[in-house]
């Protein structure tokens, strides 16, 4: 498999934009972003080069959360096991501004009892934002963690909220 890839600026920072023939596998804000493309998606050979779809990708997080309907058309490539796939199939049913629980998505995956696992595939989404895991609280209501900062998450809400 290949991932072509691309670091770009976006108005939330650099990010680092792959797909594959199939569609996005990854929208990263890590600072090391393309060890973590090695990592996570070997033995996929990576090649750097900047496609369309990775400008779609900037300019649709550029006007978020306005492009968010806009985003849901977008083609995805979806790699995890099968478990975190089915958790971030769940996440891609939330609509913009609608949040939910770790407990809520785990049981739209068919396993009510698998929080806490369910709370580690939302923390391993490749696909930041695109895939929704902003979108998820504590039970409490609390934002919880969130891969890029909690700062960030507050952000994505609030704009949701206003929208």
């Amino acid at each position: 498999m290949k991932i072509k890839y691309s670091v770009l600026k976006t108005r939330f920072g650099a990010a680092t934009v792959g797909t594959t023939e199939q569609g996005i596998c990854c929208v990263l804000f890590d600072t090391d972003a393309v060890s973590e493309l090695t990592r996570r998606f070997r033995p996929a050979e990576l090649i750097k080069q900047e496609e369309p779809l990775h400008r779609k990708v900037v300019e649709l997080l550029d006007e978020w959360p306005a492009s968010a309907d806009k985003a849901a058309a977008l083609p995805l490539h979806l790699m995890g096991t099968e478990f975190q796939v089915a958790v971030w199939q769940a996440l891609l049913q939330l609509k913009p501004g609608e949040l939910s629980t770790y407990k809520n998505i785990a049981q739209k995956t068919g396993r009510p009892t698998a929080v806490r696992a369910t709370g580690t595939a939302i923390g391993q989404n490749p696909v930041a934002v695109f895939v929704p895991c902003h979108r998820v609280l504590t039970s409490s209501g609390k934002l919880g963690g969130y891969r890029w900062g909690t700062a960030m998450k507050a952000l994505l809400v609030e704009r949701e909220k206003l929208s």
